[in-house]
């Protein structure tokens, strides 16, 4: 069955609900899918610049026109390509997981219990079943400041890629 939350957060869906190991692999997919992306945005700067008459408004905030002549097609057409096939392979993975999702959250509590079971025995003289129930509690639920972070530190990356590939062009 399709957990559909799984499919429309991805690696999101994983850090709440503390599968941190995947989340980070789903992530690390996703980043891996969007280089072609990325490097076909740095490419094809100079021809949005010109397309969109964006000239005026990057001379007023200081930003050098970049060069149409530069852009290479045969290259940016490549990355194009590898684009929208990396977007298809990322889409793909992600639907995997998803169709996965509940049964990788059920191991994962399950080997969370089994884990704070053996570290507090009840037949042990030093059984503490508060402090059991407390880890419990800790390893279950869901994470909820993970995820904002993960996204925040993305819109940071993101932006930093972004502001390299406009200054660039700088003589």
């Amino acid at each position: 069955m399709v957990n559909f939350s799984a499919l429309l957060f991805g690696f999101l869906y994983y850090f709440y609900r503390k599968m941190y190991m995947i989340g980070f692999a789903l992530l690390a997919v996703y980043i891996l899918c969007s280089i072609p992306g990325i490097l076909y945005s740095w490419e094809t700067f100079p021809l949005f610049v010109q397309e969109y008459q964006f000239e005026q408004n990057l001379a007023l905030l200081g930003i050098p026109l970049p060069p149409v002549d530069k852009v290479n097609m045969a290259a940016a057409e490549s990355l194009l390509q590898m684009h929208n096939t990396a977007q298809i392979v990322s889409f793909i993975f992600g639907l995997v997981c998803s169709f996965f999702a509940n049964r990788l959250y059920f191991n994962a509590c399950l080997n969370a219990v089994q884990d704070v079971n053996a570290l507090h025995d009840p037949d042990s003289p030093a059984y503490d079943a508060r402090r059991r129930d407390y880890l419990l509690m800790m390893r279950g639920g869901v994470s909820r400041i993970v995820p904002v972070a993960v996204l925040i530190v993305l819109a940071v990356v993101y932006f930093t890629i972004s502001g390299l590939i406009m200054y660039s062009f700088a003589p």
